[in-house]
């Protein structure tokens, strides 16, 4: 007696031949194949990095600045403009002010950042007292 599962095998053995005899004699498939290109199984992109893993892998190239509003005793205010290195982890630069304009940052960020050391990654908050000067790095000898 034969069982089942070797039926299904012979069946699908002559189907298979069928299929392959049609292909020669019609010069390509005639049903999908789960090996083409279009049916076969997406394999999953590798995910992207994570901000952590960015901040690791860019960290000498990384700096960030902030605006920060400091009270005094007499309960006035101060700004003090900081730039922080995430590669060491450092305070690269401060300035202190009583009026803050974008045309003092902008300098402080040219102090801050002397000739060609300017990183290539900074971190910011989208705040309007930075203005253009910040947002285009290229601005900062007057060019526009």
């Amino acid at each position: 007696m034969i069982d089942s599962a070797q039926k299904r095998g012979e069946l699908i053995g002559h189907l298979e031949a069928a299929l392959e005899l049609a292909d020669e004699l019609n010069g390509g498939p005639i049903l999908p194949r789960a090996s083409s290109p279009h049916h076969a199984v997406n394999a999953r992109a590798p995910p992207s990095q994570s901000w952590r893993t960015f901040l690791r892998n860019h960290a000498d190239a990384t700096a960030a600045i902030d605006l920060c509003v400091v009270p005094t005793l007499t309960f006035e205010r101060l700004f003090a403009f900081l730039v922080v290195g995430h590669g060491r982890r450092q305070l690269l630069w401060f300035a202190v002010t009583r009026n803050p304009s974008a045309e003092l940052l902008a300098q402080q960020m040219a102090e801050a950042f002397p000739w060609n050391t300017a990183p290539t990654y900074l971190v910011r908050d989208n705040d309007r007292a930075y203005g253009q000067a910040v947002s285009a790095p290229n601005s900062r000898d007057g060019d526009s």
